[in-house]
């Protein structure tokens, strides 16, 4: 996978809050939920469309005070699950605003 791919949020993921560190998404495609720790709140909050991997590794490295290269690998391992649990979609190119 790299690096330079956009992530997009699919349209049939609900995110909900449950405190300041825990939320979870619901699938209503394949009606499963998915539990998210702190850091992982903050992934799915960044992916926008318009932003790259090697964006959110960065901005997540920033917000954790952590060297981007520890956050790298937790931060891509994480959105490969995303992607084979098929809650977001990788593109070559940014999303077009609408």
């Amino acid at each position: 996978m790299e690096n330079k791919k956009y992530i997009t949020r699919k349209k049939e993921v609900i995110f909900t809050e449950l405190d300041e560190d825990e939320a979870v998404l619901l699938s209503l495609e394949n009606k499963i939920y998915y539990s998210l720790n702190e850091t992982g709140m903050a992934i799915w909050r960044l992916i926008n469309g318009k932003r790259t991997i090697e964006d959110i590794s960065a901005m997540v490295a920033g917000e954790f005070s952590v060297a981007a290269e520890r956050i790298n690998k937790p931060v891509l391992e994480f959105i490969k699950t995303l992607e084979k649990e098929k809650l977001i979609i990788l593109s070559e190119s940014a999303k077009e605003s609408n």
